[in-house]
């Protein structure tokens, strides 16, 4: 997963948002789920 840098906040947000349509694992879906979270309410 690439990380969480500011200036790269959409970008990153575009790319989880590709790999958890792509790759529907549990795993990739619980990280994805965490970050979306943080990145929508904090």
């Amino acid at each position: 997963m690439p990380p969480l840098y500011k200036n790269d906040y959409y970008a990153t947000k575009i790319i989880l948002f590709s790999h958890s349509t792509k790759f529907l694992t549990s795993f990739n879906f619980e990280m994805v789920s965490r970050i979306d979270f943080f990145s929508f309410f904090f």
